[in-house]
């Protein structure tokens, strides 16, 4: 017979779970079961689930944050390192890096590719700063990974003014291939005009420089939306009287699209209100002499000669038709024959400046359709024998060579060389004279390394 201790029992909990119980001499066992299938709780296997740690990933870099160059001069030992987990080094891995900016590699390349050692690094060729100088970004690449670093290298002036005594003083801010207006004056390509390291005006077409009395500076330009200015460095005035899209001539002296030729100063009479002191003019020059007088010379569109000081216009009926306007009194004919008043001083002659130097004595720079370098007082002419062929005239004893060679007859050596070249690599130059004869040549340089 069956105790009652022994008999099993039943506890149904839905779901088909259900509690079989055993009685044994008075103690209870129970077993949990399900008919079909049986999960457990998510909470309860998620303490026993481990996190996947994050595998390590190679890393690519330069074994330096930045560097740093002079222009001309080369950059060494840069190194690029490539790791299997960010300490281990990756050696037999190719690393290609990238040059930019005028920065190549000793033999002219902007590219090189190298297979990493056994410490995971490359080691790149001398690179060499380019003449310019500016900073720029070492580049590195290897399979799916990349690395840069910059290059800082101070930037090469490219304008300059001297007065053929000592040094040259440059002009940082002024950027590459501006043209130079006159001292230390500069019209940049986006058309920020400068004077030394500051921007006088923007958005400028043209610009014209002259020396007044005691060195006091005018400069008259007009603007890319044809507006016409005067300023001295102190005050900027806008010249609403002057047609749109005029051209500078000199201080407040405009030709009008049409060709009016405006002098801001004339007397009137004779000349009227508005300033117009001759019309249908085709070219004209501008200069002041001492006591701020002024002398402009110009062509009309029939070919006939005038000179100009603002209160009296003549005709200068012995100058051939058609010659280009020097400075005062000054014209080249079309045929080489180059003129002061109604005198020939020069023949075949194919390129000429004008200068007045203190109590209005004249200098003229000029060279022969032969390319032979000459300047004159009007009372001398000298041969520039040491001045290369086909140079042009800049300004009294001052010619940019074909090659880039400026020269200035006066420079003094030291700081110049004997054979009087004062700069190298030069695109442009203008010259001034101020008070005491003393010369300013501003010029703008491409740099070249040796």
């Amino acid at each position: 017979m069956t105790s009652e201790h022994n008999k099993e029992k039943a506890i149904s909990l839905g779901n088909d779970w259900t509690i079989d119980m055993k009685t044994e001499r008075g103690i209870e066992r129970r077993t949990i079961v399900q008919g079909a299938t049986w999960t457990i709780p998510a909470a309860a296997l998620a303490v026993a689930t481990p996190a996947f740690a994050a595998s390590p990933q190679p890393t690519l870099a330069f074994t330096q944050s930045s560097y740093t160059g002079i222009a001309c001069k080369t950059i060494t030992g840069v190194q690029v390192k490539r790791t299997a987990d960010g300490t281990a080094p990756d050696p037999g891995k190719t690393i290609s890096v990238t040059l930019a900016n005028g920065y190549t590699f000793a033999d002219g390349t902007t590219t090189y590719s190298g297979t990493t050692d056994a410490n995971g690094l490359i080691t790149l060729p001398d690179i060499k700063v380019p003449a310019k100088g500016g900073n720029s970004n070492f580049s590195a690449s290897s399979d799916s990974l990349a690395a840069s670093a910059p290059v800082t290298t101070p930037a090469t002036p490219y304008a300059y003014t001297t007065d053929g005594t000592k040094a040259a003083n440059s002009s940082g801010a002024v950027p590459a291939n501006s043209t130079a207006i006159g001292d230390a004056t500069f019209l940049a390509p986006n058309g920020d005009l400068y004077n030394a390291n500051k921007v006088i005006a923007s958005n400028v077409s043209k610009a014209t420089f002259d020396f007044a009395d005691n060195n006091a500076v005018r400069i008259a330009y007009v603007t890319t939306a044809g507006v016409a200015h005067t300023t001295d460095l102190t005050t900027d005035t806008e010249q609403k009287t002057i047609p749109a899209n005029s051209t500078p001539i000199g201080d407040g002296t405009f030709l009008a699209p049409n060709g009016d030729l405006y002098y801001l100063n004339a007397s009137s009479p004779p000349f009227p209100a508005t300033k117009i002191i001759a019309s249908n003019v085709s070219k004209a020059t501008f200069e002041f002499i001492e006591g701020n007088g002024v002398r402009i010379t110009y062509v009309t569109s029939a070919g006939v000669a005038h000179t100009n000081d603002g209160t009296t216009d003549t005709p200068q009926t012995t100058i051939p038709a058609n010659s280009t306007p020097i400075g005062d009194a000054t014209f080249l004919a079309p045929n080489g024959d180059l003129y002061n008043a109604n005198k020939v001083i020069a023949s075949n002659v194919s390129k000429a400046t004008f200068d007045f130097i203190d109590g209005n004595g004249v200098r003229i720079a000029y060279v022969t359709t032969a390319g032979v370098a000459h300047t004159t007082d009007l009372t001398t002419d000298t041969e520039q024998k040491t001045i290369p062929a086909n140079s042009t005239p800049i300004g009294d004893g001052t010619f940019l060579a074909p090659n880039g060679d400026l020269y200035y007859l006066n420079a003094s050596s030291p700081p110049y060389p004997n054979t009087k070249i004062i700069a190298s690599n030069v695109l442009n130059a203008s010259f001034d004279f101020t008070v005491g004869n003393s010369p300013r040549i501003s010029y703008v340089v491409d740099p070249v390394c040796p």
